[in-house]
Order: C-alpha cells, then structure tokens, then sequence
C-alpha cells in the first residue's frame, strides 16, 4: 500500500494538494513441475484512488484522449477530476514458456469539460518461448493488445505483434526486434478519417547497469 504526490518521477512537491491512494496484492497459487519442467504460477490485483487539480496531465506514459478523427492524444485536465482504477494479472512460466496477461480499468469522473465521464480499459495477452539448444539467448514473443478509450462509439485499437530478442547477456544487454500491426475500429467505422490499419517495425538496444 502507498500515498504518493507528485506528478511523475523525481517530483519532490505536491503538485495539486492531494494524494493518490494504491494497493496490491500478490499471490504464487502454484510452484512445482509441470510436464517434468519448473513451473510457477502467480496472480495479482491492484487498484488506486487519486484526485487531480485542473492543468494535470493524466497520462504522461502515453495517449488517452480520442481526437476527432480517432487517434489519441495526452490528457490534461481543464478542471478537478477523481479517479478509480483497479487490475488484475497473471503470469505462468513453465520451463521455456511464460504466458501474461493483464486487464486495467479506470474511471474518469469530469476530467475535462469536453470529455465528461468516462471508463476506459484494455487487456493483452503475451506469450515468449526460449528457443531450444540456445542456452536463453534467443526468445520468440507474441502478444494481443486491445485498449478501448470508452469516450466514443467504437473507439477500441487493437495491435498484433510479433517479436524475437536476443539475450546477449542477460536482460543487462539485450537485443529487441518487433513487428507491429494495429487496428482503428473508430476509423473503420467511419470511412473518410485515414488508414485504419498500421505497421511499424521497432528495434531496441537495452543496456543495464
């Protein structure tokens, strides 16, 4: 459990006079083997309760609202808005495999005077195998996305991906090539707006230390 101020990291004031509330609970239901491989099952709920003063970003680790023509852009508040989200998630590894999957809600109450109320959500699933006979050091990822911003008809985008990383030492030093097509359902929808299908190609270095 937390109480946190501030309005991203490395923030050492309260921004806005009050305070966001959050929790989670984690559980490991199962370790074992399964199909003679290690195995480990593991669950987790969390939830939040914050209030924001009108000028807060509200989605600075990515875009939230719906733009006239479907696609998203950062979310500030123009008055006083309260907040709820709650989520769950779960992550199986057996042997080489992992399955995640997680689920996030949130409802906004009077976050702009545009918007007005609303609940947005979304879920993915992701799957990743380590490819035998490489010691860890190449691994496939597949993943599902859907995220439905719930502040028009049919505004959900859903995304498709495919990836390969190589594990050059560990997750310190790692490689990341993935493959990604998305969906507008708002642009589908309604003909005229643009494309309603994306694809990108994104590869990444990550150095720890």
């Amino acid at each position: 459990v937390g109480v946190f101020n501030g309005n991203g990291r490395n923030i050492n004031f309260n921004d806005d006079n009050n305070f966001m509330v959050a929790g989670r609970i984690e559980l490991m239901p199962y370790t074992g083997k399964l199909f003679g491989q290690d195995a480990k099952w593991k669950l987790g709920v969390d939830a939040f309760h914050t209030r924001d003063a009108a000028g807060t970003v509200v989605s600075p680790a990515g875009n939230l609202a719906v733009q006239s023509e479907g696609s998203l852009k950062a979310l500030t508040t123009t008055s006083e808005d309260e907040r709820w989200a709650w989520g769950v998630d779960q992550s199986l590894t057996i042997g080489p495999f992992c399955l995640i999957a997680e689920f996030l809600e949130e409802k906004f109450r009077h976050p702009t005077a545009t918007l007005g109320d609303f609940t947005a959500n979304g879920y993915y699933i992701q799957g990743s195998y380590y490819l035998p006979f490489c010691d860890k050091k190449f691994q496939l990822v597949s993943e599902w996305a859907s995220f439905n911003p719930g502040q028009k008809s049919n505004d959900d985008i859903c995304s498709i991906i495919g990836g390969l990383n190589y594990y050059i030492k560990g997750d310190n030093i790692k490689l990341m090539l993935n493959y990604i097509h998305t969906w507008s359902d708002f642009r589908e929808h309604n003909p005229g707006l643009g494309r309603d299908e994306f694809d990108e190609a994104l590869l990444r270095l990550q150095l720890m230390f």
